[in-house]
């Protein structure tokens, strides 16, 4: 009874100790994450002026919420929750959407990724009619 019982334990460490450890971008990026705040240039003016910021959960299970805050109308707009993968320097998210006010269809998006290991910041790259994003870790 007691060679079963270790034996099923050895069998459990072995298990967990296959398990193989997130490394690069893809420990760097775990964690809260706001964005730059966004403007837009006003039609009669010409001027910026600020629209709102994007939220990022980014969690180990490889999932992640994506919210914009919305400053004029003080909403937060959901944009994506789902599933994501990191390839090199690239993160790609799964059911992305960059304006669901106007109901713009879910996509898959691929943003490359600008980081420095142990700093706070990173930077993706443009997709689709997005500026750069700077993110900041909170």
């Amino acid at each position: 009874m007691n060679k079963v019982l270790l034996i099923a334990v050895l069998i459990l460490l072995s298990l967990n100790s296959c398990k193989k450890e997130k490394e690069g971008l893809a420990r760097f990026v775990i964690g809260e994450w706001k964005s730059q705040e966004l403007t837009l240039n006003t039609q009669s003016e010409g001027l910026p002026s600020p629209v709102g910021h994007f939220t990022i959960a980014i969690k180990a299970d490889d999932t992640y919420v994506l919210i914009f805050k919305d400053l004029v109308s003080n909403m937060e707009l959901g944009c994506g929750a789902d599933k994501y993968t990191i390839t090199g320097d690239e993160i790609n998210l799964k059911e992305f959407t960059s304006d669901p006010q106007w109901g713009d269809p879910r996509v898959t998006a691929t943003f490359s990724v600008t980081w420095v290991p142990g700093e706070t910041q990173m930077i993706w790259s443009e997709f689709d009619n997005l500026p750069a994003l700077v993110w900041t870790k909170q």
